[in-house]
């Protein structure tokens, strides 16, 4: 929770930096691929985080490739990083450094003494399928293979005091207006890949696109 909340303040911006008020360029192109405009996805945001129930925290997520922006609704503290998603456990509790009763589980013979007659080469892991094999997956089903660039706090506790009960649509329009994108700009950077990454040319400007053709002199 202390961790989501320093995120949303980090992004915010009293609005006298010009820079910071509009989406760089990386963010923009990203944008304009997956919600066609700055405008729309704008419009879808607010719409999810004032429907969202209750508190929590509404997120715009970056997976690792060019493209593919995606809106994501987390409740209460709950973490949009797929490091802290549920994990699918791959050792089974009853006989994980438990040798006696694994030896019993899996039928391997043990003497009197507890030494182990059969070498077991299981590592701990029972069976080769089902919840606690090796070849079960380390993360579950359906996870977000994304990092957050932006978010909105959206606990009763942020927005009530200064808008009221019925502000929160209110409350999520001024948010927009106060978002730092230079901070949004540099989370994307960070988190997508450098081939698809808008790199600086020779000319000081970012390649790619319509700034491509800006810098070889077109004009439009």
């Amino acid at each position: 929770m202390a961790t989501h909340t320093h995120f949303f303040w980090e992004s915010l911006t009293d609005g006298h930096d010009e820079y910071s008020q509009r989406p760089g360029l990386n963010t923009t192109r990203s944008i304009e691929s997956d919600f066609e405009s700055p405008d729309h996805l704008r419009s879808e945001f607010l719409e999810t985080a004032d429907s969202l129930f209750g508190n929590g925290f509404v997120w715009l997520m970056k997976p690792p490739t060019r493209g593919g922006l995606t809106i994501l609704a987390t409740y209460n503290a709950g973490s949009p990083y797929p490091e802290a998603a549920p994990r699918r456990d791959r050792h089974d509790s009853a006989t994980f450094n438990a040798r006696m009763l694994a030896a019993g589980l899996k039928g391997t013979p043990y003497d009197e003494r507890g030494a182990r007659v059969i070498a077991d080469t299981s590592g701990g892991l029972a069976g080769k399928f089902g919840e606690f094999s090796a070849a079960r997956a380390s993360r579950y089903a359906g996870w977000l293979d994304a990092q957050p660039i932006l978010c909105v706090n959206l606990w009763q506790h942020q927005w009530i005091p200064d808008w009221g009960i019925f502000g929160r649509r209110q409350y999520l329009a001024a948010w927009w207006d106060r978002i730092d994108w230079s901070v949004v700009e540099k989370r994307h950077s960070m988190y997508e890949t450098e081939g698809d990454r808008l790199a600086p040319n020779r000319l000081g400007v970012r390649s790619g696109g319509l700034v491509d053709a800006v810098s070889r002199g077109m004009s439009f």
